[in-house]
C-alpha cells in the first residue's frame, strides 16, 4: 500500500495506476507534466512588448509665436474693440432719447389745452350743491310766479363764462333766461352792473316801472309797438349766488 497516491485536490487515498481520483474525479498529473505546466506557468509572456519611445511634436508657431498664444492675442483685441465701442455709444448723444421728450412736450401741451378747454366749459360744483342743483330750485321760482318751461336749463356758455340757458312762457310772452354762477355775492354785483353797463351802451333804458334793487330791466324800442326787453337780476340762496340774464323781443 506504499505505492498509494493521494489526490492533491481532496486528499483521498487511490491505487498507484489511477488515472482519476476515485473520490472527486479529479485527473492525475504526472511528474514530467506538472513540472512543465509548473515551468510554463513562470515563465515571462511574450505577448507584451515595451512601447516605443516617441517624442512629441513640437507645437505649430507663427512667427516664432505659438499658435496658442496668438489666437489668446486675437480674442483679447477683439474684446477690447467691443468694449471701446460700447464705451464710445454711451457718451454720444443718441437720437433715440430725444424722441420721449419731443412727445412728452407734446403731451404737456394737449393737457393744457385740454384743460382750458375745461376750465371755459366746466360747471362749478361747490360745497352744498352744482349748480344745475340751485338752477332747478330757480325755476321751481319762475313756475310759481306763473311762468311755463317751454325747455328746461341745460349747460351753455354766456361771455365765456359757464351756464345754463332755458325757455320760458308768461302770458303769451316768450323769455330766454341764462343762469351764471357767481364765486359770491359781491362777484354776482360786480356782474350784474357791467352787464347793466354793456346794454345801456347799446340802447337800453332803464324801465323804472319795473326794475328794483335787486334787478334792473332795460327796453330797447325798435318801434313804437315793439322793443327788446333785458333784465339782469342777482339771485342768492344758501349763499350761492347766479346772475340771471332775461331777454324777450315783446309788443308794447
Amino acid at each position: 500500500m506504499a505505492n498509494e497516491k493521494y489526490c492533491r485536490n481532496c486528499g483521498a487515498l487511490n491505487l498507484p495506476e489511477a488515472k482519476f481520483c476515485a473520490n472527486c474525479s479529479k485527473a492525475f498529473v504526472s511528474g514530467d507534466a506538472a513540472a512543465s505546466s509548473t515551468a510554463a506557468s513562470t515563465a515571462p509572456s511574450q505577448s507584451w512588448q515595451q512601447p516605443t519611445y516617441s517624442p512629441s511634436p513640437e507645437p505649430p508657431t507663427i512667427f516664432g509665436i505659438s499658435r496658442k498664444w496668438v489666437v489668446i492675442g486675437i480674442v483679447a483685441l477683439v474684446l477690447l474693440l467691443t468694449l471701446g465701442c460700447v464705451a464710445m455709444a454711451s457718451q454720444s448723444p443718441s437720437s433715440s432719447t430725444a424722441t420721449p421728450t419731443v412727445k412728452a412736450t407734446v403731451a404737456a401741451t394737449a393737457t393744457v389745452k385740454a384743460s382750458a378747454t375745461v376750465k371755459a366749459t366746466a360747471t362749478p360744483t361747490p360745497s352744498g350743491g352744482s349748480t344745475q342743483d340751485f338752477v332747478k330750485i330757480f325755476e321751481s321760482n319762475l313756475k310759481s310766479d306763473g311762468y311755463t318751461v317751454v325747455s328746461s336749463a341745460s349747460p351753455t356758455t354766456f361771455q365765456g363764462r359757464a351756464a345754463y340757458e332755458g325757455t320760458y312762457l308768461k302770458d303769451g310772452q316768450t323769455y330766454q333766461v341764462t343762469f351764471i354762477r357767481m364765486a359770491s355775492n359781491s362777484e354776482a354785483l360786480s356782474y350784474q352792473q357791467q352787464l347793466i353797463n354793456g346794454y345801456v351802451a347799446q340802447g337800453y333804458t332803464k324801465d323804472t316801472a319795473n326794475s328794483s334793487s335787486d334787478e334792473w330791466i332795460g327796453d330797447l324800442f325798435s318801434s313804437s309797438t315793439t322793443a327788446n326787453v333785458v333784465g339782469v337780476q342777482v339771485l342768492t340762496t344758501q349763499n350761492i349766488s347766479i346772475v340771471a340774464v332775461y331777454t324777450a323781443y315783446v309788443t308794447v
